[in-house]
């Protein structure tokens, strides 16, 4: 594996060459409306799990130091209250019930993850045309051993993660329970369509952002990329005459190594020549 990792950014982001601040994204701003989506289990499995629940609490009564009168009178309660539950699950139809939780997850993570998306590849055709403009843009090379991408595995910052996204054709599943903590490989799960961006993401808490800008409907979290950690920049095929020059001068001053990018003569793919 390469010790380079990047990031597609459009001419406009030139920008970060200046300030050294791009954004970590809110799922719900991202363009893949199956970002951080899991499955909830169905009614049926969901009740499935509290009569297991309910036997094990009430097999637990026999370890108690209780009387005969005591233990049945506890059991009976015990009974009456997941009688209560189930009947409460299934008062609701499940499309009410995944819709309301879907609802508080999404707003629970909207406002307080980000996610800073980068590529293990530089070379990819749909990756220049989606993300930099068609080809206007530019690929920012960094050194992924940095330690700002190793905060978690150096117990600098444990909570951010650096991690692969996972492809499958399955969604994570997890169980409907209000206050349990987030499976991490929800947010890390896409669907096997987007494997060809081989993508690996950062995610970090919006509270340790560097700038916020309000906008509607998300709010803009800005965080510190250093300068220091970028290894080699590549140009779009298509990039201005005006950027490419801010470009070339920025890695001039940094002795940072500068690629051009260029359509290939013979096959769909990208070609890129080092700067001399």
């Amino acid at each position: 594996m390469s010790n380079i990792i990047y990031k597609y950014l459009p001419s406009e982001r030139i920008t970060y060459l200046e300030n050294e601040l791009l954004r970590f994204t809110q799922p719900g701003d991202l363009n893949d409306p199956f970002e951080c989506l899991p499955v909830y289990p169905t009614v049926e499995e969901t009740i499935e799990i509290i009569n297991k629940v309910s036997k094990m609490e009430i097999d637990s009564l026999k370890k108690m130091k209780l009387s005969k009168s005591e233990r049945i009178d506890y059991k009976n309660k015990l009974i009456r209250k997941y009688k209560t539950i189930i009947t409460d699950i299934k008062k609701d139809s499940p499309k009410n019930l995944r819709k309301d939780f879907y609802k508080d997850s999404n707003i629970n993570i909207n406002s307080k993850l980000g996610i800073f998306s980068l590529s293990r590849r530089w070379n990819s055709t749909l990756m220049w045309s989606h993300y930099t403009n068609s080809h206007k843009g530019f690929c920012v090379g960094f050194d992924r051993t940095a330690d700002f991408f190793m905060r978690d595995s150096k117990s600098i910052d444990p909570n951010y993660i650096f991690q692969p996204v996972i492809y499958d054709e399955n969604r994570i599943k997890i169980p409907i329970e209000r206050g349990v903590k987030i499976n991490p490989n929800v947010l890390l799960t896409k669907s096997l369509d987007w494997k060809y961006e081989e993508e690996e993401r950062v995610l970090a808490s919006l509270d340790k952002s560097d700038k916020r800008i309000k906008n509607e409907p998300f709010d803009i979290f800005l965080f510190r990329v250093p300068h220091k950690i970028i290894k080699e920049i590549v140009t779009g095929a298509n990039i201005s005459k005006n950027d490419y020059e801010k470009i070339n001068q920025f890695c001039i001053e940094n002795n940072i190594e500068l690629y051009e990018s260029k359509i290939s003569d013979t096959k769909f793919n990208m070609n890129r020549k080092k700067r001399k």
